[in-house]
C-alpha cells in the first residue's frame, strides 16, 4: 500500500510540480486548491501526510489545523512561499 498525500495549495504550479515529483517517487496524491476544499477532503480521504499552504486565501494554515484538531493525528507540513529580505 503506497503512503496518501494530501496537498492543500491555492497556486496551480506549485501543486502541478509537487504532485508530479510526489507520484514519481511513488506516493498516492491528492490536492485541494482552497482552505475550505482542504478541511474536507483531509476528513474524507485520512491521508498519511498532509502539505499545507501557510498563506491561503481564504485561511490560513494555522486556521486549518485549528481546524481539524479534532480529528485524527496526521502529520503535517507547513509552507509559505513568501519569505521577507
Amino acid at each position: 500500500m503506497s503512503v496518501s498525500i494530501h496537498i492543500v495549495e491555492d497556486e496551480q504550479p506549485i501543486i502541478t510540480l509537487v504532485k508530479y515529483n510526489l507520484e514519481k517517487e511513488g506516493y498516492k496524491v491528492s490536492f485541494s486548491d482552497n482552505g475550505n476544499d482542504g478541511i474536507e477532503d483531509i476528513k474524507k480521504l485520512s491521508p498519511d501526510l498532509v502539505l499545507l499552504d501557510w498563506m491561503l486565501p481564504d485561511f490560513s494554515g494555522v486556521e486549518i489545523c485549528k481546524s481539524l484538531k479534532t480529528a485524527p493525528f496526521f502529520p503535517t507540513s507547513l509552507h509559505a512561499a513568501e519569505c521577507k529580505r
